[in-house]
């Protein structure tokens, strides 16, 4: 992640192995620098350097998440929208609102999810990242996991391994 790339990697191509993504997810950590945007660098990538299906009938998805100035970061992200359309790639779009609201931000968001022929939607970002856990018997819900886990029955040369990086993922 340097910033000549814009601070994108791609850490796995497309796959239909949700656990071996979710533990390249968990082992990810983040580290937020002073808040440039790599918007089209990210997009970029994803239209030059993730295997898309040839086939036609695949459904072929981009979410995009974020905030701030699409069109900073030294690329045009309209180029990399472009990219993704003509490998049938449609770009979905989710603003994160925070405590305050810049038209021109979100009109940019909302340029890209119509030019990526997708849908545009916000969410809210407040500073309280974690609900209030006090209500919550978490050693109940542990256990509970557990109890479920130890109902899996594993098969196959890779088996045991997947069962053992599933129970590793649920201790993180």
């Amino acid at each position: 992640f340097t910033r000549e790339t814009g601070y994108v990697k791609v850490l796995s191509d497309l796959t239909t192995d949700i656990e071996s993504i979710g533990k390249v997810l968990f082992d990810l950590r983040t580290s937020i620098e002073k808040g440039d945007q790599y918007v089209g660098h990210a997009l970029m990538t994803c239209a030059k350097n993730i295997s898309w299906s040839a086939d036609s009938a695949a459904m072929k998805v981009v979410i995009l998440s974020g905030n701030g100035q699409v069109h900073s970061g030294g690329f045009d992200p309209r180029e990399a929208v472009k990219e993704l359309q003509a490998k049938g790639v449609n770009l979905h779009v989710i603003y994160c609102m925070q405590k305050t609201y810049s038209r021109k931000e979100v009109g940019g968001w909302e340029e890209l999810a119509e030019l990526g022929k997708g849908t545009f939607g916000t969410l809210s970002v407040s500073t309280q990242y974690f609900q209030s856990l006090t209500k919550l018997d978490l050693a109940r819900l542990r256990s509970l996991n557990d109890s479920l886990n130890d109902t899996y029955i594993y098969y196959g040369p890779m088996g045991k391994t997947r069962w053992e990086m599933m129970r590793e993922l649920d201790w993180k």
